[in-house]
């Protein structure tokens, strides 16, 4: 799901990932400024719960800022989907 949204955007490139530690690195272009920043998924598996964080390494803060209100809102948006889909099939429906 996380893949899908930073290969999805054109601003963006993956330049690492370590399936180890459940990172990514990225660059971050928009309107001629750039950023470097890492994303790390956490989870808990006994209440089955993900955290992600942001963090900018470098570059310019604008543009971590816009990406990070952007990822924001497509994991939200994403939460309530999966969240409509697992109360749809509690209920029976499709």
């Amino acid at each position: 799901m996380l893949l899908d949204f930073l290969t999805a955007k054109v601003t963006t490139t993956i330049t690492k990932v370590s399936h180890a530690k459940f990172s990514i690195k990225v660059n971050i272009c928009t309107d001629g400024s750039n950023c470097v920043a890492k994303l790390r998924m956490y989870s808990n598996d006994n209440s089955r719960a993900f955290a992600l964080e942001l963090q900018r390494r470098s570059g310019s803060d604008l543009v971590f800022n816009r990406f990070y209100q952007e990822i924001g809102c497509y994991l939200a948006a994403r939460q309530k989907s999966v969240q409509f889909k697992l109360l749809n099939a509690l209920e029976g429906g499709s």
